[in-house]
């Protein structure tokens, strides 16, 4: 669903040929993550052509792509309680193939740290016992903020019949500082691509 400029050998991105054919009323795709896991109806939703009010609350907040070819945007700060990281804006992308809040190693290092994370055999394992406690993490994107709770950021997840309590916050390893936000990012904001004027649209999910 990317543009043309980054396609596999030069082919046309398959929504682009849909565009070519008319057979979307316009350029535009959004996606709905279900947040309630424990719906009957618990999936998503791809809308070619549009999107779907009725998927979630208030207005859509549009913010220009920043890098040609790619879902790239400015975020302008990132917050969690009196500690501010990307304070002087970054770089990110959103990512359907991704599935936590990847970011340079530095930001996740304090947001983890304020968080009580500790890593035990590769994993940001957090106490259980702590997470309604835990503080809100915030993106701040076009002078608006977009809230993380606990809730939104840690996972809980049996192993061998023991509950562990994992952190969303991923560090990454590639030497570009940029925040790759994935669907912990769309459970909980639908987004709209905007295609023809080089936009994204956020607003919370229903």
């Amino acid at each position: 669903m990317s543009y043309p400029q980054i396609s596999f050998e030069g082919v046309t991105p398959v929504f682009i040929n849909m565009i070519d054919q008319g057979l979307v009323e316009l350029p535009v795709f959004s996606i709905y993550i279900d947040r309630h896991v424990n719906s009957e109806k618990y999936g998503g939703e791809l809308i070619l052509g549009g999107s779907d009010p009725f998927r979630y609350d208030g207005e859509l907040t549009y913010i220009n792509i920043t890098r040609n070819g790619y879902w790239q945007f400015t975020v302008d700060k990132i917050r969690i309680e009196s500690s501010t990281v990307c304070a002087n804006g970054c770089q990110a992308v959103i990512d359907s193939g991704t599935s936590n809040l990847v970011g340079p190693s530095s930001d996740v290092a304090v947001i983890n740290k304020l968080v009580g994370v500790i890593t035990s055999n590769g994993k940001t394992i957090v106490d259980c016992d702590k997470i309604s406690n835990l503080p809100n993490v915030d993106f701040v994107i076009g002078d608006k903020i977009f809230r993380f709770t606990s809730k939104d950021y840690i996972f809980e997840i049996n192993i061998y019949y023991e509950i562990e309590c994992i952190s969303f916050f991923e560090t990454s390893y590639s030497e570009n500082p940029i925040w790759i936000l994935g669907n912990v990012f769309l459970r909980r904001y639908y987004t709209e691509f905007d295609m023809g004027h080089y936009r994204m649209g956020f607003a919370p999910a229903k």
